[in-house]
Formats: C-alpha cells, structure tokens, sequence
C-alpha cells in the first residue's frame, strides 16, 4: 500500500513541478525576454549574489555540471555582459567570475518579479498554510543536503 501511495504522490508531483515552473517563468517575461537570460544563467547569477565572486570549480559543482558545462555557460554571459572573468591574484592560474553591475540589475529585477509573484499568489493562501509550505519546503532541502553530503 506504501509503495502505491508514494508512486501516486510522485506522480502527482511530477505533474506539478514543471507547471509550477513555468507558470513562474511567464511571471517574469520582462527579464528574460528582454535581457534573454536563460534559467541556468539565472542559477549563477543567484549564486554571484550569495558571494563576490567564485572559481569554475566551485561555479560547477554548486550547479551540478561539469566544468566545461558551467564554461561555457559563462562564455555566453561574459558575451552578454552579465559576468566578469579574474584571475587570482596570488596564484594567475585561479580563474574567478564576479558578477558585473549589469548582471546585478538583471538579477535584483528578476528577484523582485519573482518575489511579487509569490507575494500576489500567497497572499491568497492562509498563513497556517504559508508556514506549513515552509516546513515542508525547509525538510526537503534538509533531505538533499544530508544526501549530499553523506
């Protein structure tokens, strides 16, 4: 009986994820149609506001891609000048990417859409329901940080 459930839950769950994606995505047309910015773009300008700067290693691994994935990923946004490349100064070998004020603008926009989104949609949700959304939300990345890590 457990196993049925739970196929039904994943089921319903890979349903609804990509619908909720991409009725996000239609939430914020402005950015990405106009700056054409792409979602894996979006993932490492997120993580360039979280810190200054980051090395191609550690750009990769955060993003779950190979190093020539994420490089060529930042090809692209250093073409659109959205990143910078730097090399470290103590060892020249150490190449880091920093976000640009370009790339700045483009995310702090696109946080801001996407944070009025969730405002417009949850407000329409009772708080009892918003907290309960978070404690799911906060154990599922509990979850996958122990699988991560472990």
């Amino acid at each position: 009986m457990a196993k049925r459930e739970i196929d039904s839950f994943c089921q319903k769950m890979d349903e609804l994820i990509p619908r909720l994606g991409r009725k996000f995505l239609r939430r914020s047309p402005v950015v990405l149609a106009h700056d054409k910015i792409s979602v894996p773009q979006i993932f490492i300008l997120e993580l360039l506001l979280q810190r200054e700067s980051c090395n191609m290693g550690n750009l990769a691994e955060d993003l779950s891609i190979s190093t020539s994935a994420a490089t060529g990923l930042i090809n692209r946004m250093l073409k659109a000048g959205l990143v910078e490349r730097m090399r470290e100064s103590k060892d020249r070998r150490i190449v880091k990417v920093k976000m640009t004020k370009r790339g700045n603008t483009i995310i702090k926009k696109l946080i801001n859409q996407r944070r009025q989104a969730v405002m417009e949609i949850f407000s329409k949700i009772s708080r009892q329901d918003r907290e309960k959304y978070i404690d799911i939300l906060e154990k599922i990345c509990r979850i996958l940080e122990e699988k991560s890590n472990g």
